[in-house]
């Protein structure tokens, strides 16, 4: 379905792009950068000019509209010259469907601009991106962590970096799958005043039928100007790192004892059935929040790593709860983003009982009073 571009609509998308691009770093490139849009399927596509980033938001009437925060260099480039990226700028993602209530998350956005001007003296952008917010700061380093000699031990330790800012920004509670996720290839920014498809109101078509004041992308609070060094931070992100390699050890050894439990057969003996209850009972419950971060973190591994589903099983069990979910409250997100945790999911398992405390505490404490978890 097309709509007519009202010319409000394309002014408002071009002051949001030439807003973003304000925040880039001066000393690096500003073309030729990435731009995704609904069009693209959320695929990367390369341009080399304002004029040419508009063309493609047009063409998909400025739905889900992004630019990347980072610029393109070749893997040739790359190798030749030795670059390697120094975390400028940084993105930390809240979603609002993590918390049970909007002064929940309002109270945690708050808590989050104390942060940066408690640890680095600066007030950050602030965008409301149509399903949560988007905190955005330009930032200076010495120079990439790869090129400093304690972080050598660590894989991609400039990347591991963001995601140490990120959590410790957010007091750990910025969207998981972004904190985790995030890199230099990736960070993709949203555009004020584009659309986030998501919240758009749609019919059984998936077109749109209704654009809501929360479906467009805002800025809420600009950027001061300031641009902070982060080396007072390198101490305490090694540290994080040295913790987190710990940890990840320890998780390796436990998914390996519960690989030998569950896949251990004999002979030509069929694999058993295998169930865990409180995903189970899960799946009976719909959810007005967390309903991302469920399919990601528990449902997708679990149906297909844990209970052996074929693709298609999983996602018709997933998209029934879904619907449930959405019958209570409308779902952020559409069928792309499971497809996509459907793709992605590897060998991983479902999170544990006993981690999901400390990853996700809001949706662990709901699942224990709904009885899901004991």
């Amino acid at each position: 379905m097309i709509f007519p571009i009202s010319k409000s609509r394309l002014q408002k998308v071009e002051e949001g792009l030439r807003f973003i691009i304000s925040h880039f770093d001066p000393n690096e490139p500003l073309w030729p950068r990435t731009i995704s849009s609904h069009t693209t399927g959320g695929k990367q596509i390369v341009v080399n000019s304002i004029h040419e980033a508009l063309k493609w938001f047009k063409a998909a009437n400025f739905r889900d509209c992004r630019i990347s925060a980072y610029p393109i260099y070749t893997d040739e480039y790359i190798k030749r010259t030795g670059i390697v990226f120094a975390p400028t700028i940084l993105l930390c993602d809240l979603d609002r469907e993590h918390f049970g209530t909007n002064e929940e998350f309002e109270a945690v956005v708050t808590k989050i601009m104390v942060n940066f001007e408690k640890i680095l003296g600066v007030r950050p952008t602030l965008l409301w991106t149509g399903s949560g917010v988007h905190f955005i700061l330009p930032q200076s380093i010495i120079m990439p962590l790869e090129k400093i000699e304690d972080f050598n031990q660590f894989a991609e330790p400039s990347r591991k970096f963001l995601h140490f800012e990120e959590w410790l920004m957010t007091d750990g509670k910025a969207d998981q799958n972004h904190n985790r996720n995030v890199s230099f290839k990736n960070c993709m920014l949203r555009i004020p005043g584009s659309l986030n498809f998501g919240s758009c109101q749609r019919n059984g078509r998936d077109e749109i039928i209704g654009i809501p004041y929360e479906a467009e992308v805002r800025i809420i609070q600009t950027w001061d100007g300031n641009i902070p060094s982060v080396n007072h931070l390198l101490p305490r992100c090694y540290m994080w790192l040295k913790a987190k390699a710990i940890k990840e050890m320890q998780k390796r050894i436990e998914a390996d004892k519960v690989s030998r439990k569950y896949h251990r057969r004999s002979g030509n003996e069929k694999k058993k059935k295998t169930t865990f209850q409180w995903i189970e009972k899960l799946l009976e419950r719909p959810l007005d929040s967390n309903r991302y971060y469920c399919t990601w973190r528990i449902l997708v591994p679990y149906l297909i790593n844990v209970r052996r589903l074929s693709i298609q099983e999983a996602s018709d069990i997933i998209q029934t709860w879904l619907a449930k979910c959405n019958s209570i409250k409308r779902l952020s997100f559409t069928k792309r983003k499971v497809d996509d945790a459907l793709a992605r999911v590897g060998s991983h398992y479902p999170i544990a009982r006993v981690d999901l405390e400390q990853d996700n505490r809001l949706l662990f404490e709901r699942l224990k009073n709904q009885g899901v978890i004991y």
